[in-house]
């Protein structure tokens, strides 16, 4: 999926061009995508889309409302929606510099934009309201129903489970670790 989302991207992470793709979806889905038995959303061909799956498609693309009558019928469109227009996604890739979540040091090249609070849900598209996380992480925190929350300039991820928070390492910390082991190797050469 990763390969895809990157093939996929405008030439540089901070564009606007975001790929296409029409899914229905009802309104309930996306409002509460990870309570059970929550419709799946359905591609322009009838295949399902898992509940989980439309939360993270939403979560960072354009979305248009569309409403439908009982038997299906559109009774109105909508204006199409931006979740993060271009300078406010440099402003949240620049803040986070990559992907927030706890110990993953995926570049913001390689990261989506995810709504702290859900569009769906009254949050706000705003820079205050959104975190870099890769595609990866995008999915498991919809799926799980993690909780992220910006303190200061820096995100913490609450788990479903309500244990501690979860606290991204600081981002010079994998060049630390690097600078660590090349000098235990040279302390200790013959050490497994």
């Amino acid at each position: 999926m990763q390969l895809a989302e990157h093939s996929l991207a405008p030439p540089t992470a901070t564009e606007s061009a975001r790929p296409r793709l029409v899914v229905s979806v009802p309104a309930d889905t996306l409002q509460h995508p990870t309570r059970p038995g929550t419709a799946p959303g359905l591609l322009d061909g009838g295949a399902p889309v898992s509940a989980s799956t439309v939360g993270v498609l939403a979560c960072d693309a354009e979305v248009v409302p569309v409403l439908v009558g009982a038997d299906g019928s559109p009774l109105d469109v909508g204006r199409t929606v931006y979740a993060f227009p271009t300078p406010i996604r440099r402003a949240i890739l620049a803040r986070d510099g990559g992907c927030t979540f706890p110990t993953c040091a995926r570049p913001a090249g390689w990261c989506q934009v995810h709504h702290l609070t859900a569009y769906s849900a009254g949050g706000s598209t705003s820079e205050r309201n959104g975190t870099a996380l890769c595609g990866y992480h995008h999915r498991l925190v919809h799926r799980q129903g993690w909780r992220g929350e910006l303190i200061g300039a820096q995100v913490i991820w609450h788990p479903p489970d309500r244990s501690s928070p979860r606290v991204p390492p600081p981002p010079w910390l994998p060049a630390l670790d690097r600078l660590t082991q090349t000098w235990a190797q040279r302390q200790h050469p013959h050490a497994a």
